[in-house]
């Protein structure tokens, strides 16, 4: 092998360890931002969670949809108190489902943080949004809700909490 062979052998070496940096550079800031742009998303989602007008509709669904014992009627056409609750509660779901399936917010922060709350909400909802497709002439209503909820039953926030190697205190 003769010394320009070598020469050129070190400098292909050099260009593709150059490309392939640059590669895994390029990937590390495009997940940077991508976690940037999704942080001002998760803020809102968390404060309006953690809102008392929120828990207060969260409440209402857990404590007075089982009265009812309706479960064959749609959204739509409950008693306007419980319905206002219903919708709250649904839609947020919903919303959270489109952030997470269009990847604009990081599945496993919303199943960390909301996954159970989101799962008891469905329990309770689902009945409801069954009855309200067969209302509607398309028969979509909540299926970002749901899917939601199918992500949440594939990776429970148990698990997703677990892999994140959270620490305790020892209390």
């Amino acid at each position: 092998m003769q010394i320009s062979e070598v020469i050129d052998l070190f400098a292909l070496g050099t260009s593709l360890c150059a490309l392939f940096t640059s590669l895994f550079v390029a990937y590390k800031q495009i997940r940077l931002s991508e976690n940037s742009n999704s942080f001002p998303v998760a803020i809102e989602m968390f404060k309006e969670f953690r809102s008392l007008e929120f828990k207060q509709h969260l409440n209402h669904i857990i404590t007075e949809l089982p009265k009812l014992n309706s479960v064959e009627n749609p959204i739509s056409d409950l008693p306007k108190d419980v319905k206002k609750s219903a919708l709250t509660v649904s839609h947020y779901f919903d919303n959270i489902g489109v952030l997470v399936a269009n990847k604009a917010v990081d599945k496993k922060l919303v199943i960390s943080f909301l996954g159970g709350t989101a799962e008891n909400a469905w329990e309770i909802l689902a009945p409801y949004i069954k009855a309200e497709r067969k209302k509607r002439p398309n028969g979509m209503y909540q299926e970002f809700f749901e899917n939601l909820i199918y992500e949440i039953k594939k990776s429970p926030p148990e698990i997703v909490m677990k892999k994140l190697s959270l620490k305790r205190t020892g209390m």
